[in-house]
């Protein structure tokens, strides 16, 4: 019951601005006014804007069709295609250097063949000095 006269009482005070209507009728009047100037406003700048985008595009082409015709441009142009070309080919070959030294890396080969060596060197001393022990 409580809460029944709490929102009762609560729609009155919201009630309170509804109920000057005229006041409400003439908000939406002004506020209709305002929106309808500004969507004037906004339909003429886009409007100026279209056309400041259609000369900028005429001048863009016109520049461009303009710059591609220059010798310096298009050897420019084919030198950059050989320079992407060229940057390929060394890429392919760093890759090929660096998969040929991942097959030929004799570092733990070369440790085992000089440990080898180092005990043939040894037994070799062992031997001629138990030769020499024999004489």
């Amino acid at each position: 019951m409580k809460t029944l006269r709490e929102k009762m009482a609560k729609m009155r005070e919201e009630m309170v601005p509804l109920a000057d209507l005229p006041a409400l009728k003439q908000q939406n009047d002004e506020k209709t006014n305002r929106l309808s100037v500004e969507r004037v406003d906004c339909q003429n700048r886009q409007a100026a804007t279209r056309t400041q985008l259609k000369e900028s595009e005429i001048e863009y082409n016109a520049v461009k069709g303009e710059l591609e015709s220059m010798d310096p441009y298009i050897q420019l142009t084919i030198l950059e295609r050989r320079l992407a070309s060229i940057e390929q080919n060394n890429y392919s070959l760093l890759e090929f250097v660096a998969s040929k030294r991942a097959e030929v890396d004799y570092g733990t080969v070369k440790g085992q063949v000089m440990h080898t060596i180092y005990e043939y060197n040894k037994r070799l001393m062992e031997l001629s000095l138990a030769g020499r022990a024999t004489l």
